[in-house]
């Protein structure tokens, strides 16, 4: 079933989904000019295997490979953890803390009994869901979800964690899944922006 959900929650929801105190990105402000950088991004040539580094490890590689602002030249303070949502307030005065949705998901289960009695109680049943998802990104880039706001499309499948099987799973049992390596993702993708072949030979390429 297709369902419409509100793009704006009040906080405890997105405390319940891990979203407050997990969906975040480590920031580095420069203390001269107070420019603002991916504290990861800016040691991926000193180090390895940045994106995994805590905040307190980032600040250290700053600091050792004396890495400074790329806009100023000055030194950076140390780096934190930037959470990802816009941050508003529902209702009159002070109001309620508030978040516009990072994804799409979290009204599907905020819907849950409602969607359970639409399917009357039996399991297995999904719902998808197509709409605007924002995210305060540092630094936005080119991409599918880097962006501050985009269109996303998710589809959450609920079953007996007793029972997992589908009455129609027979129909898809035998088809196989073609996955990719982290460099044959690359390779293909390299390849693709530079082909002019046609979209089927483009859906094959190596």
């Amino acid at each position: 079933m297709e369902i419409e959900c509100p793009t704006i929650g009040i906080e405890e929801v997105f405390i319940a989904s891990g979203h407050v105190g997990g969906f975040s990105d480590p920031l580095c402000e420069c203390m001269n000019c107070k420019e603002a950088f991916r504290a990861d991004h800016l040691v991926e040539d000193v180090t390895e295997a940045a994106g995994t580094l805590s905040a307190e490890d980032l600040t250290r590689v700053i600091r050792e490979n004396e890495i400074r602002c790329p806009e100023c030249g000055g030194e950076f303070g140390e780096a934190y953890e930037f959470n990802l949502m816009f941050k508003t307030t529902i209702g009159p005065g002070t109001g309620r803390q508030g978040y516009l949705r990072p994804e799409t998901a979290q009204g599907m289960f905020v819907d849950f009994q409602r969607l359970s009695r639409f399917y009357r109680d039996k399991l297995p049943f999904g719902a998808v869901q197509i709409g605007k998802s924002y995210r305060n990104e540092i630094a936005p880039r080119q991409g599918v979800i880097r962006l501050r706001e985009f269109t996303q499309a998710e589809c959450e499948i609920f079953v007996d964690p007793r029972n997992k099987k589908h009455p129609n799973f027979e129909r898809f049992a035998d088809k196989e899944l073609v996955l990719y390596s982290q460099e044959a993702q690359k390779k293909r993708r390299i390849y693709q922006d530079d082909c002019t072949g046609s979209c089927e030979e483009r859906n094959h390429c190596p």
